[in-house]
């Protein structure tokens, strides 16, 4: 289950993702009612098995069995703002249902208590190779020759020395920085405990990926204010 909205006093707009239908809402018939059957069965990362009937517009929630809670993401404020980024990130891009393995799979391992930032770069990744938008990481963009030294939103990918002057918003990458995005693009899942990189290159590669995805899906994902305001807690 990937969103929860409040329509009126008791009902809920539930977003959900799953291996067959991919994205769907669906409603919640009184599920905000302190005696209700579906009470606390409907909450982010949660792995659930349910029955729906058909409704006017939306199908109706009916009966809901959890498979998989995940406490120690829900119930660790740093590590569940992670999530909330993962689950929104995979509505927000309309990701197919063939992609639930890898939003399952990064949920597990967000559990397990595999470092959340590596863990979100991976899942950001993953997700823009499998549908095909993924940033040139490469060779230059531009004229596929292979010094690079800048990123450009606009062109999708790395530039070099010359064709980096013709974009004025190009900005520098270290070499770093792209050899880690090639680390994480080909890393298995069991292989990201023993990834890492300097606060330098972390944080330039996230600044790659967010770029990237903003600019393929020109949304701001209201997430990362939560992610920032938990981050600022901790300093």
């Amino acid at each position: 289950m990937l969103r929860r909205r409040e329509l009126g006093e008791n009902d809920l707009l539930v977003t959900l993702f799953t291996p067959e239908k991919g994205r769907f809402q669906a409603v919640a018939r009184s599920s905000r009612k302190v005696a209700a059957r579906l009470m606390g069965k409907l909450e982010p990362t949660m792995e659930i098995d349910l029955s729906l009937a058909q409704g006017k517009s939306l199908d109706v929630v009916t009966e809901v069995r959890v498979r998989e809670t995940r406490p120690q993401t829900r119930g660790d404020l740093d590590r569940l703002a992670y999530a909330l980024v993962l689950l929104e990130l995979f509505e927000v891009v309309d990701a197919p249902g063939e992609t639930w393995p890898l939003l399952s799979a990064t949920l597990t391992l967000l559990e397990a208590g595999a470092d959340a930032a590596t863990l979100l770069a991976w899942c950001e990744i993953q997700l823009v190779e499998s549908l095909g938008l993924a940033p040139e990481m490469a060779v230059c963009v531009a004229c596929r020759g292979p010094r690079t030294t800048s990123f450009s939103v606009r062109q999708g990918g790395l530039l070099c020395a010359t064709c980096s002057g013709r974009d004025d918003n190009a900005w520098a990458v270290v070499p770093g920085t792209v050899a880690f995005y090639r680390q994480l693009r080909g890393a298995a899942p069991a292989l990201l405990p023993r990834l890492s990189a300097e606060p330098l290159v972390r944080r330039q590669l996230e600044e790659v990926m967010r770029s990237h995805l903003s600019y393929r899906w020109p949304h701001r994902l209201r997430s990362l204010d939560f992610l920032a305001q938990v981050e600022r807690m901790r300093r």
